[in-house]
């Protein structure tokens, strides 16, 4: 008998459902739901996947460690960063900053440098997953 048919008889669960999900900076893992009842339709399947992954989501955020208050970063340079991941171009965060274009490249390029990113795409993803912006 295996684990699953043993604590199926032993609570008197006969449907497990289960919804893998992945995360790159915690790996793999998965949302179970158990219960007794009949086989899913094609819809409850959808909707439990949808769940799963939304529940998963959840618990990764109230689980997170809190952003770190030691950034590398200038006032300047997290700025420019926060700008950039709303989209917006070196010419437009100049005119918002009152920088010129040069400027704004420098303090993105300076910022890439200390996270050791290729450029501020890379940049902007490692400030956002450490919590350096949000």
């Amino acid at each position: 008998m295996s684990f699953a048919e043993s604590v199926a008889s032993r609570y008197h669960q006969n449907y497990w459902f289960i919804v893998p999900v992945y995360h790159p900076d915690h790996g793999p893992a998965a949302v179970c739901f158990v219960g007794n009842r009949a086989p899913l339709s094609f819809g409850e399947t959808a909707e439990l996947t949808l769940c799963g992954h939304l529940a998963h989501n959840k618990l990764r955020q109230v689980s997170a460690k809190p952003p770190k208050a030691d950034s590398p970063l200038t006032e300047r340079e997290h700025e420019c960063l926060i700008w950039t991941s709303k989209g917006k171009t070196s010419a437009e965060i100049a005119q918002i900053l009152g920088l010129s274009e040069h400027t704004v490249n420098h303090y993105l390029n300076n910022a890439a440098r200390k996270f050791d990113a290729v450029n501020r795409t890379q940049a902007v993803a490692y400030a956002l997953r450490v919590g350096f912006i949000q």
